[in-house]
């Protein structure tokens, strides 16, 4: 709500069915089906990241071409994101660096708030590097401007960090901390730096 006055929001809903996550309950009990974007692998035979990750695009997809159709003068120019969706965020704008996902609007800005974390998203980027650069093998970096909101009681905290700290520009960035776990922050202060930052970040690009 803090930022609705300078951008309008394209929701995408997660496409795997699963149980309630960290801190969806008690507060948010009755307000089930409950999905996620990573579906947890189960057995050797799993899709690669990349096949599962074109899985969790659909969703995504169908959002943005409806809002397109819909608002064909209104352009999509950064992704806010939060847990799971924030990890699938930060592969996208590694494919779209990558130079793939044609129908994925230019990620001009993100946020990306209490990120989970896996090292198979780090074995995925750095092999893909690797692949694509004559076999060099070099730290896999988002160059996309970018607001690391990271609770300091989050469970996921060391991951959050991880991922900021060692594939992201950390010149095009910025990480705030806040007091609280795996939620979005929900207190006037911090969600007022929150939107200053972002906004700022957005404004640097020179795109307001």
């Amino acid at each position: 709500m803090a930022l609705r006055h300078d951008f309008e929001f394209v929701y995408a809903t997660a496409p795997f069915e699963s149980e309630p996550g960290p801190g969806i309950l008690p507060l948010f009990r009755d307000l089930g089906p409950y999905y996620t974007w990573v579906k947890k692998a189960i057995s050797e035979n799993n899709p690669t990241v990349s096949e599962r990750l074109q899985a969790m695009q659909g969703s995504i997809r169908t959002a943005i071409q409806d809002w397109q159709g819909r608002n064909p003068h209104i352009p999509i120019v950064g992704t806010l994101a939060f847990s799971e969706g924030a990890l699938v965020a930060a592969l996208m704008m590694w494919e779209q660096q990558m130079g793939r996902l044609s129908w994925l609007p230019k990620m001009e800005v993100a946020m990306l708030i209490c990120c989970y974390y896996t090292e198979e998203a780090t074995e995925h980027m750095k092999a893909d590097k690797k692949a694509t650069h004559d076999g060099v093998e070099e730290q896999p970096l988002i160059k996309v401007p970018t607001l690391h909101i990271q609770g300091l009681q989050d469970v996921g905290l060391e991951g959050s960090r991880k991922l900021a700290a060692t594939h992201f520009f950390p010149q095009k960035g910025t990480v705030q901390e806040f007091q609280g776990g795996h939620h979005v922050p929900n207190r006037k202060g911090d969600v007022d730096e929150a939107a200053r930052r972002f906004t700022n970040l957005y404004a640097r690009q020179g795109l307001r």
